[in-house]
């Protein structure tokens, strides 16, 4: 799914990036950044129970074998690594939720 970015958060995962460099970074150059929330843009055809304009948050790449990053306007995600944003939080606060977790 494409996934607008509205919202990331500094995972303890991205402090071993930093720290730990080419055995889990990406490449350089290249968009880092783990946890995201934000609004769905388009679902693949091969995706069900998800539609454009849901809002979401999860983990959706910066680490190595996952391409792109939250640090993006826009991110691809796996629908398995999102959850569905509850009503009564902002994008900040579960983008926020999703790296203490």
């Amino acid at each position: 799914m494409l996934v607008r970015v509205s919202a990331s958060s500094v995972n303890p995962i991205d402090t071993k990036i930093r720290r730990l460099g080419p055995p889990i970074a990406l490449a350089l150059p290249a968009v880092l950044g783990v946890d995201f929330a934000g609004r769905i843009e388009e679902v693949h055809t091969d995706v069900s129970g998800w539609k454009g304009g849901d809002e979401v948050f999860g983990c959706g790449g910066g680490v190595k074998g996952v391409h792109g990053g939250s640090l993006a306007e826009f991110i691809l995600v796996d629908a398995r690594s999102i959850a569905r944003k509850p009503e009564r939080f902002t994008m900040r606060q579960v983008a926020a939720l999703r790296s203490i977790s």
